[in-house]
């Protein structure tokens, strides 16, 4: 056990020791969803995330979670939900001047979301997963005013390729779980049956040792399997704090 543990450190230690900066986000906003497992309308609502972003030497690991509170059109049903992300993304230098750095590379993430709706009986729910390997880019920009520095910051991620779990057209988890039923619920998820995006914009100011910063979180997810579409777009204000 003693063994285990030291070889565990031994693997932990190099990416703790370097860590060369962590920043936390709040994002509060608005929310867009739909799925048409549950209904065939578009609900919209409040919603939040909290982010966690480890930036290694060109190496950056995300952690996210969201979560939605939404209703219909009519205001009479209530919906929720939410999300786990988890992303590792490689970027390159590709350009650097003085006060401009462009960074990008690959990335891949995994996402575990669910949907939940209070009017349904038999299919309240339904769950999205993915596995996507992608590309990022980061954008940084040292502004100066008055002789003080503001440093901008343009991120932007999207999936390419992967796979995704998906029910069927009409197909029950009692069917698939309990009965055993599967009917092509693993699927090959690209570009175009899952056109997805994220992107931040914010711009920091010094705070102590620290650097607080606020601006724009957009999240634009959207897929189409098993003839069921769904999307999730969320358009939130954002502040953070970079140690």
């Amino acid at each position: 056990m003693s063994k285990a543990i030291i070889t565990l450190c031994l693997i932990l230690f190099p990416f703790i020791t370097y860590a060369q900066e962590k920043t936390y986000y709040l994002g509060i906003g608005s929310a867009n969803v739909m799925d048409t497992y549950l209904s065939p309308y578009s609900y919209k609502g409040f919603g939040m995330s909290v982010t966690r972003e480890v930036q290694y030497s060109h190496t950056l690991h995300t952690l996210s979670l969201s979560a939605s509170s939404i209703e219909n059109k009519a205001g009479n049903v209530d919906a929720y939900s939410g999300d786990i992300r988890y992303g590792i993304a490689h970027q390159f230098d590709i350009y650097q001047a003085d006060n401009l750095t462009v960074k990008a590379g690959p990335m891949g993430t995994m996402m575990l979301g669910c949907a939940y709706n209070t009017r349904n009986g038999n299919n309240p729910a339904n769950v999205h997963s993915s596995l996507m390997a992608g590309a990022s880019a980061r954008i940084d920009y040292d502004l100066h005013i008055c002789g003080r520095s503001f440093p901008l910051q343009y991120v932007i991620d999207f999936p390419l390729i992967g796979i995704a779990y998906s029910p069927n057209y009409g197909q029950a988890y009692y069917e698939e779980f309990v009965l055993g039923n599967s009917d092509h619920n693993i699927v090959f998820a690209y570009t175009g049956n899952t056109p997805s995006l994220r992107q931040r914009l914010t711009v920091a100011f010094p705070a102590g040792k620290h650097q607080l910063c606020v601006g724009y979180l957009g999240q634009y997810d959207q897929s189409s399997y098993n003839n069921l579409r769904y999307h999730s777009y969320s358009h939130q204000f954002v502040i953070g704090l970079t140690m």
